[in-house]
């Protein structure tokens, strides 16, 4: 028995099995697709419902009495004094299971979004960490060249106050000796000849 409802849901009850002598009399349905049923079942991909048609030795039965049977107590439908409320339990034991299942669902779903939110999070952190640290890098280069800039017009300045410094002591020379004069010209003492 297969219930699959619409594709936006995403579940499926692939698997709902009519529990009953017959059942087990059939080597290849009991050996074959009631072990596959019970790998999708427990991969999450499908929920297995045994449902007890007629009385069996389901309990003996270690591959099927491990999950939860309906109608309830496992007793079979057969023996049910009103059958249509055995049928009622199965169906109202279908509708909880697809609920559980869907609610399930929702709230994987909602944990992976808040997953991925987290890791946008993580990596719009590391992308500002990277754009301060490439700020950073940006900034102590421009110090560093400003630092430069400020030694070389320094060691400029310096090397035109010693020119400075060297013409005036010509000149002092020169006006001693009467040779020549001081000339400024443009911000800096040059000295003449006569």
């Amino acid at each position: 028995m297969g219930i699959t409802p619409s594709k936006d849901s995403g579940f499926s009850l692939s698997h709902g099995l009519m529990v009953s002598a017959a059942y087990y009399d059939s080597s290849y349905t009991h050996d074959k697709e009631l072990k596959y049923a019970l790998m999708r079942h427990n991969r999450g991909e499908a929920t297995v419902i045994p449902i007890i048609v007629r009385p069996c030795d389901f309990d003996a039965d270690p591959i099927a009495s491990s999950i939860q049977s309906l109608p309830k107590d496992a007793k079979p439908v057969t023996e049910w004094p009103n059958r249509d409320n055995a049928w009622l339990d199965v169906v109202r034991g279908i509708r909880k299971e697809v609920e559980n299942r869907e609610n399930n669902e929702q709230h994987a779903a909602q944990r992976a979004k808040e997953a991925e939110q987290a890791r946008k999070l993580k990596t719009e952190a590391e992308a500002e960490r990277m754009c301060r640290e490439r700020d950073e890098a940006d900034k102590k280069r421009r110090d560093e060249q400003a630092k430069l800039v400020v030694e070389r017009l320094k060691r400029e300045q310096a090397a035109r106050q010693q020119q400075e410094l060297q013409a005036i002591r010509q000149a002092d020379e020169g006006a001693r000796t009467g040779s020549f004069f001081l000339c400024v010209k443009g911000g800096r003492a040059l000295p003449h000849h006569f």
